[in-house]
């Protein structure tokens, strides 16, 4: 019998497919979620989540990056915080970059964002965004 996973759904949005298939086989390893979701762009996974009827279906975390085309991680996570469906379950947003550009730092937190790591994601950072947002000790 398998372990139960942590998280109900948890979402990797990154134009990388090598990055998103890396952190969804980390994120596999940990059982960390029911459902894991992968999106190539903010477009496609805002679509979706700006549909939800209810808080069952949304994510418990997202894992943003900050250099997507188009519409940029900051500008995705604002949209995502703002849905009514964020406030309705346990949510938290966590963005991911391989830029060293303090702006993004400073950025994050004008918005108050306060998870924030260098990509690529590993066991050590997820458990810490799961405890300092979500509350849950692994």
């Amino acid at each position: 019998m398998s372990n139960p996973s942590i998280l109900k759904k948890v979402v990797f949005i990154d134009d990388d497919p090598a990055t998103n298939q890396f952190h969804k086989m980390l994120a596999e390893s940990m059982n960390l979620a029911e459902e894991i979701e992968i999106y190539e762009t903010a477009e496609a996974a805002l679509k979706i989540y700006a549909q939800a009827e209810d808080g069952r279906s949304f994510p418990n975390l997202f894992f943003i990056d900050l250099g997507l085309p188009q519409m940029d991680g900051h500008e995705l996570g604002v949209k995502v915080r703002n849905l009514p469906e964020f406030d309705l379950g346990k949510s938290a947003i966590c963005f991911l970059t391989a830029s060293k550009d303090i702006r993004d730092l400073v950025v994050a937190d004008s918005n108050d964002f306060e998870h924030y790591f260098w990509k690529p994601v590993d066991k050590r950072k997820i458990t810490q965004v799961l405890r300092e947002a979500l509350d849950i000790t692994i």
